[in-house]
């Protein structure tokens, strides 16, 4: 949606239900389930080739169990039109797969959820030639 010049804005939320059942799982004749809602929001802000964006995130799960609020802070600037620098932080949180908690040989019922910070910056550019064009790029990143 746009707000109003250079200023764009992008709303929602996402359901997941999920359930498996494996041969491969400890108890493989349960079915594991997992559902969760998040809804999120993002603004953007273009001006003069920079673009600064901000998005925020809150998860829940239907079992009551609390994501934390995530939040990602990004800044790009378009050199021309083969050329961006871009630079990005962000709150990150990642639950374990069905897998990871209940794999028969390598589960672990009591793996905890993956929760950090990260960082990163790059550069990404295009290098034409005559039939062809090279598109080199670097990212540099700290989780």
């Amino acid at each position: 949606t746009v707000l109003k010049k250079g200023w764009f804005a992008k709303t929602g939320v996402q359901v997941w239900w999920q359930q498996a059942r494996s041969d491969g799982y400890a108890d493989s004749t349960a079915w594991v389930r997992q559902s969760r809602i998040a809804p999120y929001a993002s603004v953007e802000y273009q001006k003069n080739g920079w673009t600064t964006s901000l998005q925020v995130r809150k998860e829940w799960l239907v079992s009551g169990q609390q994501a934390p609020f995530t939040w990602a802070l990004g800044l790009e600037k378009k050199v021309n039109t083969t050329h961006l620098f871009r630079l990005h932080t962000s709150r990150n949180f990642n639950l374990p797969t069905f897998n990871d908690l209940n794999w028969r040989a390598l589960g672990n019922p009591g793996l905890q959820p993956e929760d950090g910070i990260s960082f990163d910056a790059g550069y990404e550019g295009a290098l034409p030639f005559e039939n062809w064009t090279v598109r080199p790029a670097l990212t540099i990143y700290s989780l």
